[in-house]
């Protein structure tokens, strides 16, 4: 291991600050303590604290059982969307950023987000910050926390049928939430003495459609015939509308999702985009 290499192993700086003497590893003192290759002085990475970073300890992730429940919801085609609420009495005074807030409402901060950054209705996507704001009142039923789903409809990728700027906002987490008007069923847990129920979404936000939801172990036969309803019978998040993307698959255990689309699977999302224009 040269100097440079053995530098950066050790404290994950490229090269070391100017007033340390260029070094080897003492392979008989250990892989943490250095010795200059032109001075008799030696110096120890482990105290020297100003330049050297530590890595802290970071357990293995918890591999999840394969045989659990997956489920199965339409793909929608709009833009990834999310709301994030803070509880501001949580917040200490001198770290709260009112930066990006969309709205407040009693001690609930909401803020609109993209994919990629935090929107307002000033520099907005397809309207989202906007709409955020127009029902901020509405949305702080959701509760602290970041709440992920798909903004789609009118002007915004395949539009599906809506007409007249309608957008909606339809939710990821189809175990959390109920619909606004259904009644909130029992969220299955490891222990049977548990009794979780949904919460009730306010009027205004949706969930993605769920297509199936069962056991991993009998899923797979069921993909296919999946892919084929939509085809044949179309989106069932817009009834109607014949042209739907394709499904996501949650698999509950691990937190993993994928997605498979009707159209171009075998393709990036990239180049099916770059092929349409």
């Amino acid at each position: 291991m040269d100097t440079r290499t053995a530098h950066t192993v050790l404290t994950g700086f490229d090269s070391p600050p100017s007033s340390v003497t260029p070094c080897a590893v003492d392979s008989v003192n250990g892989p943490l303590v250095v010795k200059p290759e032109s001075s008799p002085a030696r110096v120890s990475l482990t105290r020297d604290r100003k330049w050297r970073m530590q890595m802290e300890f970071q357990e293995f992730t918890k591999i999840g059982r394969l045989s659990r429940e997956v489920i199965i919801s339409e793909k929608i085609d709009g833009t990834n969307a999310h709301i994030a609420i803070e509880d501001t009495r949580n917040i200490a005074p001198e770290s709260f950023q009112p930066l990006q807030i969309v709205a407040t409402v009693g001690h609930l901060a909401l803020r609109a987000g993209s994919r990629t950054r935090y929107i307002t209705p000033d520099q907005d996507n397809f309207g989202f910050a906007a709409w955020v704001l127009a029902n901020a009142e509405e949305l702080s039923e959701l509760g602290p926390g970041r709440h992920y789903g798909e903004w789609w409809g009118s002007g915004i990728q395949r539009g599906y049928g809506l007409a007249k700027g309608e957008r909606r906002f339809s939710l990821f987490n189809t175990i959390r939430w109920a619909l606004h008007g259904t009644e909130p069923q029992r969220i299955p847990k490891e222990d049977p003495r548990l009794e979780v129920y949904q919460d009730v979404l306010p009027a205004c936000v949706g969930l993605v459609p769920v297509l199936y939801r069962g056991s991993f172990d009998s899923f797979m036969g069921h993909i296919d015939d999946i892919i084929e309803r939509l085809r044949v019978d179309g989106s069932a998040a817009s009834p109607g509308f014949m042209n739907p993307e394709g499904i996501v698959v949650y698999h509950t255990a691990s937190g993993v999702m994928f997605k498979k689309t009707l159209v171009k699977d075998e393709q990036p999302k990239s180049k099916v985009l770059a092929a349409s224009h």
